[in-house]
C-alpha cells in the first residue's frame, strides 16, 4: 500500500521574533552601553534603598533603646529616695544618660546626675584618675552641661552647670585632690574637648544674653555671672602660661579668635570682655600676635580693634615680638580703606540705619573710626615712634611703612588726622633708613 509520511508543499516559515536586520557595529556597541548603564542605574537605586532602610532601622533600634534606658534611668532614680548613690550607682547613671541624652527633654536628668559628680567629684578623680573610662565620662558629662548654655535654656538651670564646669576646669580646685602635673593632665584633655565643641561660643553667647547694658568700657563685671564667665574665658588662657603643649595653644587662641574677635563686637564683648582681658596680667598676646600671623584668621575690622585694644604691652616688645606684631598691622590696617567711599560720601543723604548706600554696614563703619581713635592714642603712637628710631630691622620698617600706607590711603585727609604719619615725617633717622 502507498503511503508518503512528508510534505506535499513546502510551508513558509514565520520568524515571530520579526524580520531579521543587519545593524551596525557602533549600534550594537552603543545599545550595549545603554544596556550596561540601566543594569548600574538599578543597582545602584537597589544600593540607595537598601541603605535608607537600614539607616531607618537603625534609628528605630536607636531609639528604641535610648527610651529604655531612658525608663531605667529613672527607675534607678526613683529607687534611690533621695538617698545619694553610691559610686557603682553614679558609674551607671553617668554612663546611661550619656547614652540617651536629648537636649530637649534630659535637662533634669543632667542636673540630677551633675549635683551628685559635684559632690563627690574629689572621691571620683581620686579614685579613678588613671580610668580613661571615667574620664571620657567626665568630659562629656561637662559638654552635656555646656549645651544648657544655648538657646531656649532656662536660666534657671544654670546655677549647677555653671558650677560643674568652674570646679572641673579650675586648676586650684583640681590641684586640692591632684598634685600639679595631673592637673595639668586632665585640664590640657578637657579644654581640648570642650573647645572643639563650641566652648568659647557657648561662653560668649551667655555673656550676651545675661549682661545687662553697659553705660561704658570697664574691665569690672557687672553682675556676679559675668564674673564667672569671664573665669570661664580666662581658665584656658591661664592654663597656656603652665603646660607647654604647643596644638593646646593653638587651639585655644585659634578658636578665641574665630569665635570672640574676628566677630562683629557685641556691647558686652566690647566694653567688658576686652577691658578685662586686657588687663588680665598673664594674658598671652604674644602668642595670639602669631596665631593672627601664622594661622589662617578672618582679617575682619572687629579684629582690629581687638588686637589694639589687648596690646598694652606694646612698649616692653623685644624687636622680633615688634615685627610680628606690626605685622599684624600690616594685614589688619587694610580695612581701614574701607573707608574711603563713605568718607568721600559723607554728605550723601541715606535712608537706611544699618547699612550704607555703599554695601558697608554702619556698625564696621563706626568699628573702623574708632580703631583710629585707638591709633592715634598717644602711648601707642610714641611707642611706635620709638621703634622707628631704635630698631633698624628689616622686617619692623618694612611693616611699619606698610601701616603707614594703609592709613594714607584710608583718608584723603590722612596726613593730617593720623599722628603717627606727620611724626614719622619729621623723623630724619627713620627717613634716612628707608
Amino acid at each position: 500500500m502507498y503511503s508518503f509520511e512528508g510534505e506535499f508543499r513546502r510551508l513558509p516559515e514565520q520568524n515571530l521574533a520579526g524580520a531579521s536586520k543587519k545593524q551596525e557595529r557602533e549600534e550594537l556597541l552603543n545599545r550595549a552601553h545603554l544596556e550596561r548603564l540601566k543594569r548600574e542605574e538599578y543597582r545602584r537605586r537597589q544600593h540607595s534603598t537598601l541603605c535608607i532602610q537600614s539607616y531607618i532601622r537603625s534609628y528605630q533600634t536607636r531609639q528604641k533603646q535610648k527610651t529604655k534606658q531612658r525608663d531605667e534611668f529613672d527607675l534607678l532614680v526613683e529607687n534611690l529616695k533621695n538617698n545619694p548613690p553610691d559610686d557603682a550607682m553614679l558609674a551607671v547613671l553617668v554612663q546611661k544618660l550619656l547614652f540617651f541624652y536629648n537636649q530637649n527633654i534630659d535637662t533634669n536628668r543632667v542636673i540630677f546626675v551633675s549635683r551628685y559628680v559635684l559632690k563627690q567629684y574629689e572621691l571620683l578623680l581620686i579614685q579613678n584618675f588613671n580610668s580613661s573610662i571615667w574620664k571620657f565620662r567626665l568630659r562629656n558629662l561637662l559638654f552635656l552641661n555646656m549645651t544648657l548654655f544655648g538657646p531656649g535654656q532656662s536660666r534657671e538651670n544654670l546655677a549647677i552647670p555653671l558650677r560643674l564646669i568652674e570646679v572641673l576646669t579650675s586648676y586650684e580646685s583640681l590641684q586640692k585632690v591632684l598634685n600639679k602635673a595631673q592637673a595639668e593632665c586632665f585640664l590640657s584633655q578637657v579644654f581640648k574637648f570642650l573647645i572643639k565643641k563650641g566652648y568659647l561660643e557657648r561662653v560668649r553667647y551667655l555673656l550676651e544674653t545675661s549682661t545687662p547694658p553697659l553705660l561704658c568700657s570697664s574691665p569690672n563685671p557687672p553682675t556676679p555671672l559675668a564674673s564667672c564667665l569671664l573665669d570661664m574665658v580666662i581658665r584656658p588662657l591661664s592654663l597656656l602660661t603652665e603646660v607647654t603643649d604647643p596644638d593646646l595653644s593653638i587651639l585655644i587662641l585659634e578658636q578665641l579668635c574665630r569665635q570672640m574677635l574676628c566677630l562683629e563686637l557685641s556691647e558686652p564683648i566690647k566694653l567688658f570682655l576686652l577691658p578685662a582681658l586686657a588687663g588680665y596680667p598673664n594674658f598671652p598676646f604674644i602668642q595670639l600676635v602669631r596665631i593672627i600671623n601664622y594661622r589662617p584668621q578672618p582679617m575682619t575690622s572687629w579684629l582690629l580693634y581687638s588686637v589694639l585694644s589687648l596690646d598694652h604691652k606694646l612698649p616692653s616688645l623685644t624687636e622680633v615680638e615688634l615685627a610680628e606684631y606690626l605685622q599684624v598691622l600690616q594685614s589688619l590696617t587694610s580695612n581701614l580703606s574701607k573707608m574711603i567711599t563713605a568718607c568721600n560720601n559723607e554728605e550723601d543723604d541715606s535712608d537706611s540705619d544699618s547699612e550704607s548706600d555703599y554695601g558697608l554696614p554702619r556698625d564696621e563703619i563706626k568699628i573702623l573710626s574708632e580703631c583710629t581713635e585707638l591709633l592715634n592714642e598717644p602711648w601707642r603712637v610714641q611707642s611706635l615712634l620709638q621703634s622707628a628710631s631704635q630698631s633698624k630691622h628689616p622686617s619692623v620698617l618694612q611693616a611699619l611703612c606698610q601701616v603707614c600706607h594703609n592709613l594714607l590711603i584710608s583718608h584723603k585727609m590722612a596726613i593730617h588726622k593720623y599722628k603717627i604719619l606727620y611724626m614719622l615725617a619729621l623723623q630724619p633717622e627713620f627717613l634716612r633708613d628707608l
